[in-house]
């Protein structure tokens, strides 16, 4: 592992454990992954510089300066997930502490070609409306790529079984619903 690769795991093994825990020392951090102090003070100073984490308080004093307390910052970065059903879009938006900021679902009877795919983008950009324009812009993209991607494998009853949907019967069932709802699935137009 180059020295880079190195330095990358280790960003990541401490924003993990900070992500996964409400809050924490730089001294926790140090003996939960087995980093000496110093790795620990630089890889936090970092992410404490470049926003991912913020310090959130400080502990009881035993004796010497109070031990900050930090934790990820939740609006630094959000996820926005969509789910498509045969009649409806459900979009929601979560925040780094895996907190729901949003959610929404709105009536849109599925059609598997490029304009339905559009629609969806304009209900993704009204439901993003009040995060700044940078932010918006990026998740947009994000799943414009990935509807793009899907529409290329040609999404129809008889490629559904690659997503996250599964076609069976004409009847379709998503991972996201109750496993015993069924939609009624939709007849594929090929390009």
């Amino acid at each position: 592992m180059s020295g880079l690769e190195k330095k990358f795991a280790t960003k990541s093994k401490i924003v993990n454990y900070i992500i996964n825990r409400e809050s924490t020392s730089k001294v926790e951090i140090s003996k939960e992954l087995n980093l000496s102090m110093p790795t620990v003070l630089s890889n936090v100073k970092d992410l404490l510089e470049k926003g991912i984490i913020i310090e959130n308080g400080e502990y009881e004093s035993t004796g010497g300066r109070k031990a900050k307390s930090i934790g990820i910052n939740p609006s630094y970065r959000y996820a926005m997930g969509i789910v498509i059903t045969a009649n409806h879009l459900g979009m929601v938006l979560v925040n780094l502490k895996y907190e729901i900021v949003k959610s929404e679902r709105v009536r849109l009877k599925f059609v598997p070609d490029m304009s339905y795919c559009s629609q969806v983008a304009d209900f993704a950009a009204k439901f993003l409306d009040h995060m700044n324009d940078a932010e918006q812009k990026e998740i947009i993209q994000e799943w414009m790529n990935h509807a793009i991607r899907i529409y290329n494998r040609k999404l129809c009853d008889g490629c559904l079984k690659s997503s996250n949907i599964y076609a069976s019967n004409r009847k379709v069932k998503t991972e996201y619903n109750n496993p015993d709802t069924e939609r009624n699935s939709v007849s594929c137009r090929n390009p």
